[in-house]
Order: structure tokens, then C-alpha cells, then sequence
């Protein structure tokens, strides 16, 4: 008889909001579960991040942006995991390190002002003549008004 082991990683992700100095890490983890034996691909973490359902206060995640880090600190450096270099670095470290983290990043949000457009409309000729019939105004209102009107 054979027995094969398989020993699963659980390894915690995390989320941070990237545009805030310093980069802040947002409420909530996920645990991740991996046979590093097994992971030789960026498609094979990311397939597994987005398996999970995330925290509500994390919103929405850059797609294809992930990293990991060696500590759970919110300073310690975060590796990107693009290449194939970096996804064995990932798994040798993962192997070695009880501390290490996957780590996801906030979507930017673009808040846009909504613009109201209005106006008014104002005949002219009657504002002119109810602006000279007026003796308050001043001279050169007056005459400014009578020049706009030519």
C-alpha cells in the first residue's frame, strides 16, 4: 500500500487601499488554500483568489494585481506575482515562512461631480429699459448695458 500526503498551505489575503500614503491595509481576510507542491502558475493563485468571496469593505479588487508579502506587517514589502520567477519565489518562501500573505489591491474610484446645466431666459429689451428707468444704478452699468445691447 501507497499512502500520498498532501499537505494544503493556508495562506491569509489581504487587501489594501494602494492610493492612500501610507498604503493602508483594509478590514477582513480570507484564507487561501494551496498544495504548493502543486502551484507553478500566476493562473493557478489568481484562479483561487477569485474563487472567494471577499469582504464588503474591501469593494471592488484590481483584477490580475496581486502580491505577497513575508510578514504580515502593514510596512514589510510586497513582491508582485506576474511572472513565473515570482510565483516559485512565492511557493520557496510560502514553504519556509509561516508569516507570508497574499495581498489584493482596491480598485481605484473615480467619483465624478455631476454637472447641472440651466438657465434662464430674459427679455432684453424690457430688462434695459426697467435698468436706465432706475435711479440707483450706476452710470457705467448703464452705459455698459446700452453698449451690450448694440
Amino acid at each position: 500500500m501507497i499512502f500520498y500526503f498532501i499537505i494544503l498551505a493556508y495562506i491569509p489575503l489581504v487587501c489594501f487601499n494602494q492610493f492612500q500614503k501610507p498604503r493602508k491595509k483594509l478590514d477582513g481576510a480570507i484564507s487561501l488554500s494551496f498544495n504548493l507542491d502543486e502551484v507553478t502558475s500566476f493562473g493557478q493563485i489568481e484562479e483561487e483568489i477569485l474563487s472567494k468571496e471577499f469582504p464588503k469593505t474591501w469593494g471592488k479588487i484590481e483584477i490580475g494585481f496581486y502580491s505577497y508579502q513575508l510578514s504580515r506587517g502593514v510596512g514589510a514589502d510586497q513582491f508582485n506575482l506576474k511572472s513565473k520567477e515570482s510565483v516559485f519565489a512565492f511557493v520557496g518562501e510560502a514553504k519556509r515562512k509561516k508569516g507570508i500573505q497574499l495581498c489584493v489591491y482596491q480598485e481605484k474610484i473615480i467619483k465624478r461631480k455631476t454637472i447641472v446645466y440651466g438657465s434662464s431666459v430674459i427679455d432684453v429689451d424690457d430688462s434695459i429699459s426697467k435698468t436706465i428707468s432706475s435711479k440707483n444704478m450706476h452710470v457705467g452699468f448703464i452705459i455698459f448695458i446700452i453698449l451690450y445691447k448694440i
